[in-house]
């Protein structure tokens, strides 16, 4: 199963369930997002910014994005990324070099706001619309 899933919006829940049914989940938006007016309500907070995330990334000497990429891969959850950039594609690949703490990852986890940064607005009155329930 393929969800919008980073450190604004964990997925507790619905992971806790997958696993339970031998679901993966996959994870995407992993980094926050790109910022487009046109699909993101530019109010919202840029996740690598977060001061919490970079004082981890800090600690680690690892950028904000390979630790918020670390946090969702150390829960179980397959990471989707994109980049075109070849400097960064390699740093990607850094994630695997290190692991969190337990007292990081609680300090991470608390960072969920239920912020979902893909919301659809266009669709929120189709009958379908997934967001309306709690998962």
């Amino acid at each position: 199963m393929q969800v919008e899933c980073h450190l604004y919006i964990n997925q507790h829940k619905l992971n806790e369930y997958c696993k339970s049914k031998d679901i993966v989940l996959v994870a995407y938006s992993v980094l926050g997002s790109h910022r487009d007016k046109n699909w993101v309500d530019l109010n919202t907070p840029v996740l690598l910014e977060d001061p919490v995330l970079a004082g981890v990334a800090s600690k680690y000497q690892r950028s904000p994005a390979e630790v918020a990429m670390r946090f969702v891969l150390q829960r179980g959850i397959v990471v989707l990324v994109k980049s075109f950039n070849a400097a960064r594609l390699k740093q990607n690949l850094g994630v695997f070099d290190f692991e969190l703490t337990p007292e990081d990852m609680k300090t991470l986890s608390q960072l969920d706001k239920n912020l979902r940064y893909g919301e659809f607005k266009g669709m929120r009155q189709h009958p379908e619309y997934p967001f309306h329930d709690e998962y």
